[in-house]
């Protein structure tokens, strides 16, 4: 059984609102899947399907919030790249792996994925909800944008598309060891560098350490996120 995952947490920054966010991640629970929301507000608030599991979320509760609060942002958008943004982010494989009792393969999807300015249907998200229940990965399965040759050196300074982010597929025997690896190399670079940085560029850094953990399939900032599962690497 594959679960659908997602989180938000209210930073009230300026990049874009509350209401927006609220707007979008009803969308996608409305889509009425079998979901984990982690969710900074009452649960009401998302107007959640029976299928719908409601849990708290927090930047307190964030694992990463206490260090990124003495750390300097990325150098990225002022109005949205600050270390609560980043901690928000690199939130996202606590709460896979918190979630792994759900399913047997969790589908991490942004809770503000509507926000893409493509062609993304309700269709394409429930369509990579039917692929992955119909042929269940054995490694986690991410979208990649950028082409992975070697063991190219990550740019903590900038954000690194070798994968994108938005969606993640995650087998939940893998759910753990994947959060778990996050925390260590997120810290090792918090340490050394004293800034924040986005997830993906932690992510990238997994995936160029660990190849036969993962499946990366080609993709952009749009609907291929979904459409394109299973395919191609970049």
């Amino acid at each position: 059984m594959a679960t659908l995952v997602t989180g938000y947490v209210r930073l009230n920054n300026a990049n874009r609102s509350h209401a927006r966010y609220l707007e979008l991640g009803r969308r996608l629970i409305g889509l009425g899947l079998p979901t984990v929301a982690y969710y900074d507000g009452h649960a009401s608030e998302l107007l959640p399907t029976p299928r719908t599991k409601v849990k708290p979320a927090s930047l307190d509760g964030c694992w990463m919030a206490a260090a990124a609060a003495v750390s300097l942002p990325p150098p990225g958008s002022p109005m949205k790249d600050t270390t609560a943004y980043c901690a928000v982010q690199h939130q996202k494989t606590e709460w896979i792996a918190a979630a792994a009792g759900a399913g047997d393969t969790l589908i991490w999807v942004d809770f503000g994925i509507f926000h893409l300015p493509c062609r993304l249907t309700d269709a394409h998200v429930r369509g990579l909800f039917a692929a992955v229940e119909a042929a269940p990965p054995d490694r986690i399965t991410l979208p990649g944008i950028w082409p992975m040759r070697g063991r190219p050196m990550i740019n903590f300074l900038a954000p690194a598309w070798y994968v994108a982010g938005g969606v993640a597929v995650v087998p939940a025997h893998l759910a753990t060891w994947f959060h778990e690896t996050v925390v260590k190399y997120a810290t090792l670079q918090l340490e050394a560098s004293g800034r924040t940085t986005w997830e993906v560029d932690t992510w990238s850094a997994i995936v160029r350490d660990h190849p036969e953990r993962f499946a990366i399939y080609r993709a952009d900032h749009d609907e291929t996120l979904f459409t394109n599962y299973g395919g191609p690497p970049p």
